[in-house]
């Protein structure tokens, strides 16, 4: 916005406003152009997820994290794998599996290694695919996900922030996240130290709704702190 623009839009004076602009851009809120000033994007915002760029980052973190999950997993129990680069993670752990396990999944990727075991029954709700998410969706899906009861559902996460929640990219992501967490025995968070202080677009839990976080050893000390005294049990890959 230009300096003008800003005066009319907050009432005050232009020379009130170009006092005010060396504190803006010291404290980094916005950066000065030529005739006005620029916004200056919030990092821990995240913005326009892409499932295939997402599965680069922190693949070591991520793979601790899904050997660590994959060991608490006993034959013959009912696991609900949700989206994302860390669940894929345990996915394709569970591809080279011998334990008999029956899973529910509405991600395409977590499909695709699944069904190669030859040890896993796998069920799939079904629904329109979206290629950004690799998820499929549908309102018969979130209905149909009622019906069943798992021993473990494996959660992923974009964000998670103290104040805001744990949050996901996609709206229709939300609705078959509650519902499994609502109908399992024990609720984990797969969710890497990168995505620590981060917020995407949808908040689907809080940290409480979980019985277990999985992460790594990069962890901020204060969000540790703030998951255990939650009651939340915390491993570090």
């Amino acid at each position: 916005m230009s300096v003008k623009d800003l005066s009319k839009e907050l009432d005050v004076s232009e020379m009130t406003i170009r006092r005010d602009i060396p504190v803006l851009v010291s404290n980094g809120a916005v950066k000065q152009v030529y005739g006005g000033l620029t916004y200056v994007p919030d990092e821990s915002q995240v913005k326009n997820y892409s499932f295939s760029l997402e599965k680069t980052r922190n693949q070591e973190l991520k793979t601790r994290i899904a050997e660590v999950a994959i060991s608490m997993l006993d034959n013959g129990e009912v696991i609900f794998l949700d989206s994302g680069s860390t669940v894929e993670n345990l996915a394709v752990r569970l591809a080279e599996t011998d334990k008999n396990l029956t899973v529910i999944t509405n991600s395409f990727i977590a499909l695709e290694y699944v069904t190669r075991s030859n040890s896993c029954s796998v069920i799939v709700p079904g629904g329109v695919f979206n290629s950004r998410s690799k998820v499929f969706y549908s309102q018969e899906a979130n209905t149909f996900a009622e019906h069943f009861r798992v021993n473990k559902c494996f959660i992923g996460a974009t964000g998670f922030d103290m104040g805001l929640g744990v949050t996901c990219s996609f709206l229709e992501d939300g609705p078959i996240k509650t519902s499994m967490m609502r109908n399992s025995q024990d609720k984990i968070l797969l969710i890497d130290s990168s995505k620590f202080g981060k917020v995407s677009t949808f908040a689907f839990a809080k940290i409480s709704d979980f019985s277990c976080v999985i992460t790594d050893n990069g962890i901020p000390s204060e969000y540790k702190d703030y998951i255990l005294s939650n009651g939340v049990r915390l491993i570090e890959a």
